[in-house]
C-alpha cells in the first residue's frame, strides 16, 4: 500500500502582499510616484542606453514655487494633499515612456528616456508649467502655485545619472 499526503496553500495572497511590498519599496507613500533611489535606478538605466545607442534622454527638475506658503496657510494636510494633486496632473502630461519621482519635500523629477531632439523635452516642460500654473481646489481653497524646471540632457556624452539629475537641478 502505497500513501500519499497532499498540501495545498493559497499563495495568491502571498502573491498579493510580496507585490504590495516591492512597489512601496519603490514608491513614495504621499504620492504614489517613484521615490528618489527608484527614479535614480531609472535614470541610470537611461543613460547607460544613451551612451550605447548614442541616443538622447532628459532629466526634469521641477521645484514647486510658493508650495512653503501653502503649508503655512493651509497647513501640512493641505499641502499634502496639493502634492497629490500635483502628482496626478504630472502623470497625465507625460508620455508613457516617461519616469515621474518624488525627490524629496516639493521637488520632483521626470525621466525622458527617449528622445528624438532636445525640441521634445523642451515642449514637455511647457506643458507642466501649463498644467501646473492651472489653479487647485483643495478642500474649499483655491490654490495657486508655479513650478520652476530645470533640464538637462545626456547624448553618451559620458555624464553619469547623478550627474545629469545635478545638471537639472542646478538649470
Amino acid at each position: 500500500n502505497r500513501a500519499f499526503v497532499a498540501a495545498l496553500t493559497e499563495i495568491d495572497a502571498q502573491k498579493v502582499n510580496e507585490a504590495g511590498l516591492r512597489h512601496r519599496a519603490m514608491h513614495d507613500s504621499l504620492t504614489g510616484l517613484l521615490n528618489q533611489s527608484a527614479f535614480r535606478a531609472r535614470v541610470v538605466v537611461a543613460v547607460q542606453r544613451t551612451a550605447a545607442e548614442f541616443g538622447m534622454c532628459a532629466v526634469l527638475y521641477l521645484d514647486l514655487d510658493h508650495f512653503k506658503d501653502v503649508n503655512d496657510l493651509y497647513g501640512h494636510k493641505c499641502g499634502d494633499q496639493l502634492l497629490v494633486a500635483v502628482s496626478k496632473r504630472l502623470r497625465a502630461s507625460l508620455r508613457p515612456s516617461d519616469a515621474v519621482g518624488r525627490l524629496g519635500g516639493d521637488e520632483i523629477g521626470v525621466l525622458c528616456p527617449t528622445l528624438h531632439g532636445e525640441h521634445e523635452a523642451v515642449r514637455l516642460a511647457e506643458r507642466i508649467v501649463n498644467t501646473i500654473n492651472q489653479p487647485f481646489t483643495i478642500d474649499e481653497h483655491v490654490v495657486h502655485i508655479s513650478v520652476s524646471v530645470g533640464l538637462a540632457f545626456s547624448n553618451g556624452t559620458g555624464l553619469t545619472a547623478d550627474e545629469l539629475v545635478a545638471k537639472a537641478d542646478q538649470a
